[in-house]
C-alpha cells in the first residue's frame, strides 16, 4: 500500500446516455397513457396510439442525433 490510499473505482456509466434516457421516458409515458385508459381515467381512441408512438420514436431519434453530434 502506498500511504494507506486505496483507489476506488466507480461502477456504472461514465456519462449519461441521453438517447436511452429519452427512450425510456417516452416508453414510460406511452405506458402510463395505456394504463390510465385501461382503468377508465382517460377515454382514448385507437387513433391516438399511432401519433404517440411516432412521437416517442421521433424523440428517441432526435436525442440520439443530438448526443452523437456532441461527441
Amino acid at each position: 500500500m502506498h500511504g494507506g490510499r486505496h483507489r476506488v473505482r466507480r461502477s456504472g456509466p461514465e456519462r449519461l446516455d441521453v438517447p436511452t434516457l429519452v427512450g425510456g421516458l417516452a416508453a414510460t409515458g406511452v405506458g402510463v397513457l395505456l394504463l390510465l385508459d385501461s382503468v377508465g381515467a382517460l377515454r382514448l381512441s385507437f387513433g391516438w396510439l399511432g401519433p404517440a408512438l411516432l412521437g416517442a420514436v421521433g424523440a428517441y431519434l432526435l436525442a440520439g442525433g443530438l448526443a452523437q453530434r456532441r461527441r
